[in-house]
């Protein structure tokens, strides 16, 4: 799949859930996301650091550009997971509980709460950085879950897509003649 292909499929899917996406789709528009991403905090925030009563602006209009993204980004991402055979949901298991779990695992630490708050947020940069140097173990150990999510979602996202129809529809890298073998489930 070209990368313009891949991107209108993308941008014309950008509300459906439903369905499955191919990896060339899902990588195209992680591509595209980051692309915008980068062109968007790259110009924008030298231009405003060049005027500081700007610098604002460049970040709310960088932030507005990255965010416009977000929708596609989901539904895609929920699509490739169904190319996988598995449900969307997983994509929120790997977004939102590492977070818990990390502060689960600092508090069975006895780490301090404002050092955890400082951990995941990165508000308080040497907090972070006083644990990483004087407690690798510990500092490792909070960034585990979100690590694992993101490797776990990285092979999702690389492995191929179940080769025929499935639950979720037919394949997206099939012929016409292929998808109309095709029958939904109930």
């Amino acid at each position: 799949m070209r990368l313009r292909t891949a991107v209108n499929t993308c941008l014309h899917n950008i509300w459906k859930y439903r369905g499955r996406a191919s990896r060339a789709e899902y990588w195209c528009c992680v591509f595209c996301y980051l692309l915008v991403a980068c062109v968007a905090f790259g110009v924008i925030l030298p231009l405003g650091a060049l005027v500081p009563a700007l610098i604002w602006l460049g970040i709310g209009l960088g932030g507005l550009a990255v965010l416009a993204f977000v929708p596609s980004l989901l539904a895609v991402s929920v699509r490739r997971l169904h190319d996988c055979n598995l449900r969307g949901w997983w994509l929120l298991a790997a977004c939102a509980l590492p977070y818990p779990l990390a502060i689960a695992l600092g508090l069975l630490m006895d780490l301090p709460v404002d050092l955890i708050r400082a951990v995941l947020g990165g508000e308080d940069l040497p907090q972070v950085m006083v644990l990483a140097m004087y407690r690798p173990l510990q500092f490792c150990t909070l960034y585990l879950p979100e690590v694992l999510a993101s490797l776990l979602m990285l092979y999702v996202t690389l492995r191929k897509g179940t080769p025929g129809p499935n639950r979720y529809g037919p394949d997206p890298l099939a012929t016409p003649g292929e998808e109309a073998a095709y029958m939904p489930q109930p």
